[in-house]
């Protein structure tokens, strides 16, 4: 997809200009574009996998653990004081 769409762009562009000079300075230029276009890409990606990595994990086993506070929240709407004695 990506391919047709920059083909069809060099077609266009070849077609609409008449001189040759201009389609010279055009190709020119899409070409530097493009070569400028890889050359970024491939270094931000060699910048990227240099990176060390910061995070460590680690597993630490513990012969004793005290648990810990268990809390239980009421997300209920309904209130029992508002509920009426009937569905007690």
């Amino acid at each position: 997809m990506i391919c047709n769409r920059f083909f069809t762009t060099w077609v266009l562009i070849l077609r609409s200009v008449s001189q040759s000079c201009c389609r010279l300075f055009w190709a020119t230029l899409i070409l530097a574009a493009d070569a400028y276009l890889a050359y970024m890409i491939v270094t931000n990606v060699i910048r990227f996998l240099e990176f060390d990595v910061d995070t460590v994990v680690g597993v630490k086993y513990v012969p004793d653990l005290n648990f810990p506070a268990v809390t239980i929240c009421n997300f209920n709407q309904f209130r029992r004081s508002k509920v009426g004695s009937e569905h007690e």
